[in-house]
């Protein structure tokens, strides 16, 4: 997240095409999709409207690929070595993004 006069910038980057394997979360790439929200989300809250491109896209993937809610899942819990998405981030914000 980036701060320039009162402007906010914010990233949400997709991976791979969705036709290929990504290289997200090792162990978990040859069935799911990673998103990734750029920011240092164990030193602050990502804003909201970084919370609301994440949560269209997801809800995309969602409707394209049959995704539950249930099975979105942050790296953390797929590697205990990793603190991503962050101490700071609340799956629960995020869903509130996700229709």
């Amino acid at each position: 997240m980036v701060r320039s006069g009162s402007e906010l910038y914010y990233e949400v980057l997709m991976g791979r095409m969705w036709d290929r394997q990504g290289a997200h979360c090792r162990g978990q790439n040859h069935d799911s999709l990673g998103i990734c929200l750029i920011g240092n989300f164990d030193n602050y809250r990502p804003p909201d409207a970084q919370l609301d491109a994440a949560g269209r896209i997801i809800s995309l993937w969602m409707k394209l690929y049959g995704i539950k809610l249930k099975d979105i899942y942050g790296h953390n819990e797929f590697d205990s070595n990793k603190t991503c998405p962050g101490k700071l981030f609340d799956f629960d914000d995020l869903k509130h993004y996700i229709f």
